[in-house]
This record gives structure tokens, sequence and C-alpha cells, in this order.
């Protein structure tokens, strides 16, 4: 018995390789630390950066409402304001131009929305929930491009909550406010900012003038107050943003579907010293969107732009084949990726670090930690992508 055990102990001893054994435990070792590293990574796009631009002009410190159309972004002030509109230049934030609405005022304007014929501005504010003045301006596109002296005249489209039984005031508890509208088809979409409950109401609303009565199509539990919306240029799905008392979201809804897996919802990280009350959405092109927001105390406005092709993406990563050549990788890596014609290196932050046009690059310059790499093709679609461990 003793020669089976010494015979059986002998042939472990033989097969062990301290080489190989080293190997296969730093293989270990560096595939769970890029596992920890990638769930690190992917929890952090639960809060995305939003890319600052610029600060607004003193004439725009409660900026409410973003549309960029014909590649002019528009906006305006909220309640008390002056009943204008204010085109922008997004690099610093100035006006380049000032347009007055002759027969308007503005009570609380709230937000604005365009389609190929007309813009829309939403008078509806209603913090105290017992206004019965509540109103849409609507202006011909037309008219505003053509104005010789940057006056316009609005029709008016009248409305009232049918839902709304009490106009009693009630300062920042009433779910009768709303600060989001959105030009959809054949319809206005109008989205209220429930105080009380944090849920917001969606109401359609014809888009010829008159006075209406609306009634709710269904409601979202977002969890916060919505102040802005637009809709994709290329899809049916609408975005959303708003903010509760510390923290600012942004919103993709798969409209018309009204369930909870429908309703995706972004935590977005304000630079500091900038306000988090985001209030105007627009989109910049068919991923990125403008975003603005109002001085809240010490806090400034300010314009950002918001990339979320890149955060719907990286969402993914971890449903992707490994593409990177080596990873960890410490000096050049290898991109295998069929079709790709570049490639984007992005840290923890959500910041483009480096581009390369070219499969194998360096990426010595970078510091070490972990980086998501996009493949894109020559349209700019994005093909793959992964995560690269750097390491020394």
């Amino acid at each position: 018995m003793h020669s089976k055990i010494s015979i059986k102990l002998k042939f472990i001893l033989l097969s062990f390789n301290p080489r190989h054994a080293l190997e296969n435990l730093f293989q270990m070792k560096t595939t769970l630390l890029s596992l920890l590293l990638s769930g690190f990574f992917l929890a952090l796009l639960d809060a995305q950066n939003l890319n600052l631009l610029s600060g607004l002009n003193n004439n725009l410190q409660e900026s409410s409402g973003l549309i960029y159309i014909q590649n002019v972004l528009i906006s305006h002030n909220d309640s008390g304001s002056e009943p204008e509109l204010y085109e922008l230049d997004p690099t610093n934030g100035s006006v380049s131009r000032t347009v007055v609405l002759a027969n308007a005022s503005n009570i609380d304007w709230e937000d604005v929305a365009f389609d190929d014929n007309y813009i829309y501005i939403g008078d509806f504010g209603n913090n105290n929930g017992s206004r019965s003045d509540l109103k849409i301006y609507r202006i011909d596109l037309n008219s505003y491009w053509n104005t010789p002296n940057d006056t316009v005249y609005a029709d008016t489209i009248s409305f009232n909550y049918g839902d709304q039984q009490s106009f009693n005031p009630s300062p920042f508890s009433t779910n009768f406010d709303a600060e989001a509208l959105v030009a959809l088809d054949n319809q206005l979409l109008l989205f209220s900012k429930n105080w009380g409950n944090q849920w917001t109401k969606v109401y359609a609303i014809p888009k010829q003038p008159g006075n209406y009565t609306l009634q709710v199509i269904d409601s979202l539990n977002v969890g916060s107050f919505i102040t802005g919306a637009c809709s994709s240029s290329v899809d049916s799905k609408l975005y959303l943003i708003g903010y509760d008392f510390s923290t600012a979201y942004f919103y993709q809804w798969e409209y018309p579907n009204f369930d909870d897996s429908a309703l995706h919802k972004y935590s977005l990280n304000i630079p500091s010293g900038y306000s988090y009350q985001i209030e105007g959405l627009s989109n910049a092109d068919s991923s990125k969107f403008y975003i603005s927001s109002e001085a809240l105390g010490t806090s400034l406005s300010a314009l950002y732009l918001f990339d979320f092709e890149l955060l719907s993406s990286l969402h993914h990563l971890n449903k992707e084949p490994s593409f990177i050549f080596p990873n960890p990788a410490s000096e050049w890596i290898e991109i295998k990726q069929e079709n790709a014609s570049s490639f984007e290196v992005y840290n923890l932050s959500g910041q483009l670090v480096l581009q390369s046009n070219t499969a194998i690059f360096s990426v010595s310059m970078l510091e070490l930690g972990c980086y998501a790499i996009l493949s894109k093709d020559k349209q700019g679609q994005i093909l793959g992508k992964d995560i690269l461990l750097l390491k020394k």
C-alpha cells in the first residue's frame, strides 16, 4: 500500500511544471482583474459625464428649452422673462440673434419644439398648480427665418388638464406642472413635472390653434422631475431629461411602449461649479444631444454636449467578443475587427483620449488603467467594442 501512494505522489510531482503553473496563475489573475475592471467600468456608465461646451450669456441664465434646426441652436428663458427666442453660438454661449414674439407674453415658458412648418413654445410652467391660462405658442417657420425686423407673431393653442379637479395653490407639490414638449407626427406630446410623486404623465395635444381639454395617455415612473424632451431623427425613440434634489438624469424611451422596460435611465455627472438643474434638450445629430442648465444659486448656467451613442454602445461591452491583442497591453495593440477604418479610445470618465486610423497603434502614452475602445466603419457606425487593460 505504501508503494502505491509513493508512485502516485511521484507522478503528481513529475507532472507539476512551475513555469506553466505561474503562467496559468498569472492568466487567471489577469482575467479576474479584467472582469473586475470591466464590471467597475460598466458601473461607472450609470453616471455619465457631460461635455461642457460653454457657459451661457447673461441674457440666458434661465435657459429652459432648446431646439437645433437648420444648424441653428435656439433657446429661451422661463418665468417672467421677455417673450424672446435666442440663437446661440455653441462654442461660447453667446447670443447671435434675438427674435421677439410681438403678441405673446412669457408667464412661464418651459420648453420649445418644432416640426417642418412651425416652432412651438410651451407657456405651461405651473409650479403652484393653479394656472388656468396654459398655452402653447405656434410660430410659422418661414416667418421666423425671414422676418425683416426680428419680430414674429404667434398663434395660440390653449389647454387645460382633464384630470385636474382642484386649482388651489400647492407650491412644489402639484402634479399639474409641465416642462417638456415634443412634436411627433400630427400631434404634440406634453410631459408633466410631478412634484408630488416624481412620475410624468403624458398628454397629446393637437397642433392646430384652439382650446383643448387634455386627457392622460399614460404615465411613466421616472423617479425625477422631467424638464425637457426631444424625438429621435432616425427611429421612434423619445428622449427626456430631468433632475431630483441632487442629480441630473437622461432617459431613452421606446415610444409608445409604456412598460417599465421601455424606459432607460442614466444619471449625469455635472462639472464642478455648474448647475445640475438641466432643462433644455435637443438633438445635435442622430446620437448626440445639446443640454442646457439654468443657473441655480452659485452654480452657473451651461451648455453641454452629450454623446449617447458611446453610452448605449459601452453598456453592451460585456456582450461583445474580445478583439484587442494583446490584452493586457503595455505599448502597442492590434485591433482585429472586420471592415473597421477608425478606432477610438475612451478613459473611465468617458473622455476620448486617443484616435487611430490604423489597426495597429501605440498606447504607451496613456496612463495605466482601464479603457474602452470602439471600432468604427467609414460611416462612423460602431462595429465592435471592448475593454483594454493597460499595464507595464
